[in-house]
C-alpha cells in the first residue's frame, strides 16, 4: 500500500475513499506516532471522540488492511507515502528527486465540513511548509542551470517556482532570487515579479545581460562555506565599511566585535564574511565558526580542527595542527559567540603569535582582555528621534518595515511611522527586539505594540533597577512575546531549549511533540529561525529565556526523550551508513554533533544513564571512523566505561569501539590489548560477532606491524566465524582483509579470488563504499600481474564510486595507486599530479599510512627528475613519519627503496646527503606536504582531474 497526499488524497492500490480516515492516515504518515486522546481531540469536535477514533481505525482496517498499528495509548503507520519520499529528498538536498515527487499541493482539493480550527491549521501549514521547501529546491536547480548559461531552462524552473501550487505567497528574499532568473530568460513573469516587489517598496532593476552576468560562476571553497540564512541583511553600512578596512590592514589582527545579546553581532559578522568572500579579499576565503554550543574552552582547538575538515592527531596537540593549517593560508577566521569561553582567550593569542598573517574576528558579549585585541563596540541600529524624511531610511525603521511586511505584505510606514519610531526607541534599535515586536502585527496594531512595550518597560524599571537598560528592554519584549503564545506554543518553545544546536522537524516532533503548525507559528513570531536546508535554530538569548520556563522535572523528561531519540536514530542508521546514502547520513550526524555531545554529557551525570551513552557511542563507530573523530569518540567511551560495571554485551561492544578508535590513532598496543579482551569476554558470552570482528582487528594490527603470517591466521579465523554466523557483511570484510594480506605476500591469484568473492557480496548488500574499495584492491592485483590498463580501469571505476560518496580516505588510496601506476609507466608528470592531490587530502584528514606511500613516491619521482637533494629531504621526512607512527616499510618495498637511496648517493657528496636527510627529519607531515606542494608548477597543482580526462 502507498499513500498519495500531494495533489489529492489516494490510497493505492485500494478502493477505500472515506475522507476522514484517510486524512487521519495522512496525519500519521507526516507526524509519526501520536497519542490516542490527541488524535481524538484533533479530528472530532463533539460526541464521544475516542469512540469516533476507534470507528475510524476500524474502517481503515476493514477497507484497507493493516495500514495502521496501535497499542493501548498510541497510533502510528509504517505506510510508504509520497510526502515521506519528498521530505527525504529535500533533507538530502536531492533537488531533482524533490521536483519529481511534488505532483501538487498537499491534500489539494480536500475539504471537510467538520474540520476544527487546529486540524485546518495543520493542513494549511503543512501545505505551505512543503511548497516553500520545494520552491527552495527549484530555485537551487534554476540557479545551477543559470551558472551553466542554460538560461531558458533556468527561467522555466523559476516560473514554476513562482506559481508553485500550495504556496501562501512569496517572501521578499524569494522575489530577489526569482527576478534575476526570470530576467535572464526574458520571461513574461519578470515584470510581474518586479511589480510585486515594488508593492513591498523593493526596487528590482535588471536587464537581460546584467541578469545573466550575475550568474557568472564563482568557485566556492568547501572549507570556507558560510552558514545559510533566509532573511535579508538591513543597514550597518558604516560598521561594514569600518570592519572591512580594519581586516585589510597588513599583518596579524584580532578584532573583537562586542555588544549585548540580540544586538546583531552574528548577522553583521556573517554579512562581513559574505562580502569579503565575494570581493575575494583573501585567497583562501573566509572560515566562519560558531562556538555557542561549546561548553569547555579546552575543546576550542578540536572544534576548529573539525570545521577545517582535519582529523585529530594523537602525535600532535590540536592547537599545533590548527596552527599548521592556518600558517600559510591567506584567510579571515571568524569565531562567533565567544563570551562563555573568555577564560580560554589566551588560545587566540597563541594562534596570533604563531601565525603572523592571521586575520581573526571574534564576536562576544564581553571583551577578551588581550593585549592584541581591537575592540569594535556594536550598538543598536540607527534611528532618529523625530519623524522626518530621514526617519524612513534609518536602519531600525527599515528592519521593522521588512519584517512587518512578512506578516502583512501591504504594510506601510505612513501613518504608522510615529509608533514604529517609538518601538525602535524603546528597544534602543536592537535588531532581535525589533523583529520580535514586528511579529506581533499578527495580533496587534503598531499603536498597541508601542503601548505594550512602554508598559512592560515601566514595570521592569520599577522592579529591576539594577538591570542595564538594554537588557531590561529585551526582557520586556521577551515577556510580552511569551504572553502572546498559546499554551502549546509555550510548552514547545520551552522544551526546544534542550537542543544545544539546531534541529530538524522530525527530531522536534519525536522529542517533544512539536507539530508543523506550532513550529511555523514560532517562526512567524521570530522566536525560531527556519533555515533553507530544513533545519531550525533558536537564538541563544531565546534559548536562555525559554530554558528558564522549564521545571527541573520537565527538563529531565525532555532530556531523556532527546537521548532516546538519538540512540534510536543511530541504531536505525546502521545499514544506511554502509550504503549509497552514506554521505547524507554522515552529514546528518555531523549537523547533530552538538546534540549528540549533550546526550553524552547527560549520560555521564548519573550512573543509571550510562547505558544510553554507551549505546550511542557504539552506534556511532562508523561515524567516528569515517569523519575522523577518533579522539573524541574514544574520550566519551572511556569516560563512560570508567563508571560502568565491566560485564555484559554492551560492555564488550564498547571495548571493541574503543579498540577500533585506538587502532586508527596508531595506538596499536592498546588496540591489540582491547581486541584480545573482547575475544576472551565475547567467547564467554557467546558474542560471536564481536569475537569475529576483534579477530579481524588483530589481523589488521599484525598487518600494520608487518607480520603477515599472523595477520592471515587472524583473518582466516575471523572468516570462519563469520561464515558460521552467515554474516555476509562480516564475510565480505574478512575476505577483503585476506585479499590485502595475500596481495602483500605476493600471492596474486589468491588475492584476486578473495577480492572477487568480497566484491560479489558487497554488490549484493548494496555496500557502495565496499565495492569502491574492492575495485581499488583488484587494481592492485592487476598491477602486480603487470596489467596496467586493467589496473587503471579498476582504479577509475572505484574512484567514481568513492567520489559520489565523498569517501576521502578511499579517494586518497586510489590516488596513491594511480600514482604507483603512472610511476611504473614512467609518466612522472601524471604521477606527481596524483601524488600531490592525494597528499593534500591525506594531510587534511590525518591519514598517515597513505602519506607514507605518497612521500615514498614523491621522493622516487624527484630522483627520476634528477632533483636528488629534494628526494633525500622527502625521504628524510618519510623516515621521521615512520618512526613517529610505527608504520613499517613493507618487506617487498625495502630492496627497491635501498636501490633508490644508493642511486641518489652516487650523485651527492656524503655531506650533501647527510644535510638533506637531516633537513627532512625536521619536517612534520604538514611541513613536508607544503614542501612538496612548492615543487609543483601551476599545471602540476591543478589536481588529478585533468589526467583522468
Amino acid at each position: 500500500m502507498r499513500l498519495t497526499a500531494l495533489g489529492g488524497l489516494v490510497l493505492e492500490p485500494s478502493s477505500f475513499t472515506r475522507p476522514t480516515p484517510l486524512l487521519l492516515l495522512s496525519y500519521l504518515a507526516v507526524e509519526g506516532a501520536k497519542d490516542r486522546r490527541h488524535l481524538a481531540e484533533l479530528f472530532w469536535q463533539e460526541g464521544n471522540r475516542l469512540k469516533s477514533l476507534s470507528m475510524a481505525l476500524t474502517l481503515l482496517k476493514q477497507g484497507a488492511g493493516n495500514v495502521v498499528e496501535t497499542d493501548k495509548s498510541r497510533v502510528w503507520t509504517s505506510l510508504e507515502s509520497d510526502v515521506k519520499d519528498l521530505l527525504e529528498a529535500l533533507d538530502k538536498s536531492d533537488w531533482e528527486t524533490a521536483k519529481a515527487c511534488y505532483s501538487g499541493a498537499f491534500l489539494e482539493g480536500l475539504s471537510l465540513n467538520d474540520w476544527g480550527a487546529e486540524l485546518e491549521e495543520w493542513v494549511y501549514s503543512t501545505r505551505e511548509y512543503l511548497a516553500e521547501r520545494v520552491q527552495y529546491a527549484l530555485l537551487n536547480l534554476a540557479e545551477d542551470l543559470a551558472k551553466k548559461q542554460d538560461f531558458e531552462q533556468a527561467g522555466r524552473l523559476a516560473e514554476k517556482a513562482y506559481k508553485l501550487p500550495g504556496l501562501g505567497g512569496n517572501e521578499l528574499a524569494t522575489l530577489k532570487r526569482l527576478y534575476p532568473l526570470l530576467c535572464a530568460a526574458n520571461s513574461l513573469l519578470a515584470p510581474v515579479v518586479r511589480k510585486e516587489a515594488e508593492s513591498y517598496d523593493l526596487k528590482l532593476e535588471l536587464n537581460t545581460q546584467t541578469a545573466r552576468d550575475s550568474f557568472v560562476s564563482i568557485e566556492k571553497k568547501a572549507l570556507g562555506a558560510l552558514p545559510l540564512r533566509n532573511t535579508s541583511f538591513i543597514g550597518r553600512k558604516q560598521e561594514l565599511a569600518e570592519l572591512s578596512a580594519l581586516i585589510r590592514r597588513p599583518g596579524k589582527l584580532l578584532v573583537n566585535l562586542v555588544g549585548t545579546g540580540g544586538v546583531g553581532k552574528t548577522r553583521l559578522a556573517l554579512q562581513l564574511a559574505e562580502e569579503t568572500q565575494k570581493a575575494k579579499n583573501f585567497n583562501d576565503g573566509v572560515f566562519f565558526i560558531t562556538l555557542d554550543a561549546l561548553k569547555e574552552g579546552s575543546l576550542i582547538a578540536a572544534s576548529l580542527l573539525a570545521h577545517f575538515g582535519l582529523k585529530p592527531d594523537n602525535e600532535q596537540e590540536a592547537l599545533a595542527q590548527v596552527t599548521d593549517f592556518l600558517l600559510e593560508r591567506d584567510c579571515l577566521l571568524i569565531i562567533d559567540n565567544f563570551e562563555h569561553l573568555t577564560e580560554s582567550a589566551v588560545l587566540l593569542s597563541e594562534l596570533l603569535s604563531r601565525c603572523h598573517q592571521l586575520k581573526l574576528l571574534v564576536t562576544s558579549r564581553e571583551t577578551l582582555r588581550l593585549e592584541e585585541e581591537h575592540i569594535f563596540w556594536l550598538e543598536g541600529l540607527t534611528y532618529p528621534q523625530t519623524v522626518s524624511d530621514k526617519a524612513f531610511a534609518s536602519d531600525a525603521v527599515q528592519l521593522f518595515k521588512e519584517r512587518a511586511q512578512q506578516i502583512q505584505p501591504h504594510f506601510r510606514l505612513g501613518e504608522n511611522m510615529s509608533d514604529v519610531l517609538s518601538i525602535c526607541r524603546s528597544v534602543d534599535g536592537m535588531p532581535l527586539a525589533i523583529e520580535l515586536a514586528a511579529s506581533w502585527l499578527r495580533l496587534m496594531t503598531c499603536t498597541e505594540i508601542a503601548s505594550e512595550i512602554t508598559q512592560s518597560l515601566e514595570l521592569l524599571i520599577s522592579a529591576n533597577r539594577n538591570i542595564p537598560d538594554r537588557h531590561r528592554s529585551l526582557r520586556g519584549v521577551f515577556d510580552h512575546s511569551w504572553q502572546l503564545l498559546s499554551p502549546k506554543e509555550q510548552e514547545v518553545l520551552a522544551r526546544l531549549s534542550v537542543f544545544r544546536s539546531g534541529f530538524r522537524r522530525e527530531a522536534a516532533n519525536e522529542v517533544l511533540g512539536a507539530s508543523i503548525p506550532v513550529l511555523r507559528s514560532l517562526v512567524d513570531q521570530s522566536l525560531l529561525r527556519a533555515l533553507p536546508n530544513g533545519r531550525y535554530e533558536l537564538h541563544p538569548l531565546v534559548r536562555q529565556y525559554s530554558r528558564e520556563k522549564l521545571s527541573l522535572a520537565e527538563l529531565e523528561a525532555v532530556q531523556e526523550n532527546l537521548a532516546n531519540f538519538f540512540v534510536s536514530l543511530v541504531f536505525s542508521l546502521e545499514e544506511a551508513l554502509w550504503g549509497k546514502d552514506q554521505q547524507h547520513w554522515l552529514s546528518y550526524l555531523e549537523q547533530e554533533l552538538d546534540n549528540l555531545r549533550r546526550v553524552f554529557a547527560w549520560s555521564l551525570e548519573n550512573s543509571e544513564r550510562l547505558d544510553k551513552g554507551l549505546q550511542l557511542g557504539t552506534g556511532l563507530l562508523r561515524f567516528w571512523l569515517l569523519r575522523g573523530y577518533f579522539a573524541e569518540g574514544r574520550n566519551w567511551l572511556e569516560a563512560l566505561l570508567a563508571q560502568y560495571e565491566p560485564q555484559g554485551p554492551l560492555y564488550i561492544k564498547s571495548l571493541y569501539t574503543v579498540a577500533c578508535l585506538a587502532h586508527e590513532q596508531g595506538d596499536y598496543s592498546i588496540a591489540q590489548s582491547l581486541y584480545e579482551k573482547c575475544i576472551a569476554l565475547g567467547k564467554g558470552l557467546k558474542e560471536e560477532s564481536v569475537v569475529a570482528k576483534s579477530l579481524e582487528g588483530l589481523g589488521r594490527v599484525a598487518h600494520e606491524r608487518g607480520d603477515y603470517e599472523a595477520a592471515r591466521s587472524f583473518h582466516e579465523q575471523s572468516l570462519a566465524l563469520e561464515r558460521n554466523n552467515n554474516n555476509e557483511r562480516g564475510i565480505s570484510s574478512s575476505l577483503n582483509s585476506l585479499g590485502v594480506i595475500t596481495y602483500y605476500q605476493r600471492d596474486f591469484p589468491t588475492a584476486q579470488r578473495f577480492f572477487e568473492e568480497s566484491l560479489a557480496l558487497r554488490r549484493k548488500l548494496g555496500d557502495e563504499a565496499g565495492v569502491g574499495a574492492t575495485y581499488n584492491n583488484l587494481g592492485l592485483v592487476a598491477l602486480g600481474n603487470n596489467e596496467p590498463n586493467t589496473a587503471r580501469s579498476y582504479f577509475l571505476e572505484g574512484l567514481s564510486i568513492q567520489k559520489s560518496l565523498e569517501d576521502k580516505r578511499s579517494i586518497t588510496l586510489t590516488y596513491c595507486n594511480l600514482t604507483i601506476l603512472e610511476e611504473g609507466t614512467e609518466n612522472y608528470q601524471a604521477a606527481k599530479r596524483f601524488a600531490l592531490e592525494a597528499l593534500k587530502i591525506a594531510t587534511e584528514i590525518g591519514y598517515k599510512r597513505a602519506a607514507t606511500l605518497l612521500l615514498q613516491s614523491l621522493g622516487n619521482i624527484s630522483r627520476w627528475e634528477n632533483a636528488f637533494a629534494t628526494a633525500v629531504i622527502i625521504w628524510g621526512a618519510l623516515e621521521q613519519l615512520r618512526e613517529a607512527t610505527g608504520i613499517p616499510l613493507h618487506e617487498h618495498d625495502r630492496d627497491e627503496f635501498e636501490q633508490e637511496l644508493n642511486a641518489v648517493k652516487m650523485h651527492l657528496s656524503e655531506d650533501e646527503f647527510r644535510s638533506a636527510w637531516a633537513r627532512g627529519k625536521l619536517l612534520d607531515l604538514e611541513q613536508v606536504a607544503q614542501f612538496c606542494y612548492s615543487l609543483g608548477d601551476p599545471e602540476i597543482l591543478v589536481g588529478a582531474e585533468e589526467t583522468l580526462g
